[in-house]
């Protein structure tokens, strides 16, 4: 009996010892996700309050900002799965090609922060008898953290406006279907028009700047040759 006695004190003594390990593992995983919920409200907050207290400034590129537009588009583009990973390329290609237009290329700032990007070069859309001038707008890019603050829409309208006083009457893009015609991009198959690329038609688009621009433009798109290098 006493045996027994001993053995029962010592089984719950060992049971009492792995409760309290338990309430203190316990109590102190409830506090680190406390830290870590505060610390992510904290910076969920300052984000806003800097988007709230500061307006979004956007001004043509200047040269030395190309490392840290780059940089941004790294950035940006990471987690999308359709991406190639190398838009950045791109661009640096694109900024030494013929249908680079200084006036075009747009970046988007929050006090000192580069917070967006937008871009658009001359393209050509053939017919039979005549060659269009038109723009691409690839890429945009907002920098993860400020995504849904309207920063790519702010860089849209205004690379719309700056096209319009340059006088270009259709803008393409090859982007997602759901969030270009907000800005009233449309299937540019409707139009007559077809880009040099398989992939599905509701992701081709165009946008018109001059109504019944599109209609006049119908043809094939031609890219220049920095958009397919490597």
């Amino acid at each position: 009996d006493s045996h027994l006695r001993s053995t029962l004190l010592k089984s719950n003594f060992v049971r009492e010892i792995l409760k309290n390990h338990e309430d203190f593992c316990l109590s102190l995983l409830q506090k680190r996700n406390l830290i870590s919920s505060v610390l992510f409200e904290s910076e969920a907050e300052a984000l806003r309050r800097k988007m709230k207290n500061n307006s979004i400034t956007i001004k043509q590129q200047e040269a030395h900002d190309l490392p840290a537009i780059c940089r941004l588009i790294e950035e940006a583009f990471a987690s999308v799965q359709e991406s190639n990973h190398r838009e950045q390329f791109l661009v640096t290609r694109l900024l030494s090609s013929p249908g680079f237009i200084p006036e075009l290329s747009l970046t988007a700032w929050i006090q000192n922060e580069l917070v967006g990007y937008i871009l658009l070069t001359e393209i050509e859309i053939l017919s039979d008898s005549t060659s269009k001038p038109s723009l691409s707008l690839a890429p945009l890019a907002v920098r993860p953290k400020f995504q849904k603050q309207g920063i790519g829409a702010a860089l849209i309208k205004e690379a719309h406006k700056r096209a319009c006083q340059l006088n270009y009457e259709t803008i393409l893009v090859l982007g997602h279907k759901d969030y270009y015609p907000r800005f009233g991009y449309k299937k540019a198959e409707n139009f007559g028009i077809t880009f040099p690329f398989e992939v599905q038609p509701e992701f081709c688009m165009v946008k018109e700047l001059t109504p019944g621009a599109a209609s006049r433009a119908a043809g094939q798109v031609k890219y220049p040759k920095a958009f397919f290098e490597y």
